[in-house]
């Protein structure tokens, strides 16, 4: 059985209420709700917020068996998995020549790597030759920002 934990519940939280307040028909055309009854749900979802702002999981997942339909359920477990993936994966990009790509794709294929695997690897070694001052990159960039 699905539970929202403390690192997914305020995102499931903002998803329904973008929902409602983006579709004003969100919990009575899927759910063959009146008006009267869309009004004690959206009115029941401020209770799942605490004095202090914080969303209560047991709460929220009431509400959720509650007031949405499968159909609707199940879309916002996947905004949450999309939106928790973008979260838990933070890259950048880099521009580079093209003739330098194909250098380094060469040197992949060689060591049986992906590009950025390579690289990666590539990093690390010479981050161990170096020894590079962390912590003093890491001042200057945050001095930059």
């Amino acid at each position: 059985m699905f539970e929202f934990t403390k690192n997914n519940v305020n995102i499931a939280y903002q998803y329904i209420n973008k929902k409602i307040i983006n579709d004003d028909s969100y919990l009575v055309s899927t759910c063959n709700f009146n008006v009267e009854q869309e009004k004690k749900a959206n009115r029941s979802l401020i209770n799942v917020v605490d004095i202090e702002g914080d969303v209560d999981p047991k709460l929220l997942l009431e509400w959720c068996n509650t007031y949405l339909s499968t159909k609707q359920f199940e879309a916002l477990r996947a905004a949450i998995r999309k939106k928790m993936s973008r979260q838990n994966l933070r890259t950048t990009m880099i521009e580079i020549p093209i003739s330098s790509y194909y250098g380094i794709n060469e040197l992949a294929v060689q060591s049986k790597l992906s590009i950025k695997d390579y690289l990666i690897q590539l990093i690390e070694r010479e981050r161990k030759i170096n020894k590079p001052p962390f912590a003093q990159l890491k001042k200057q960039r945050k001095e930059n920002v």
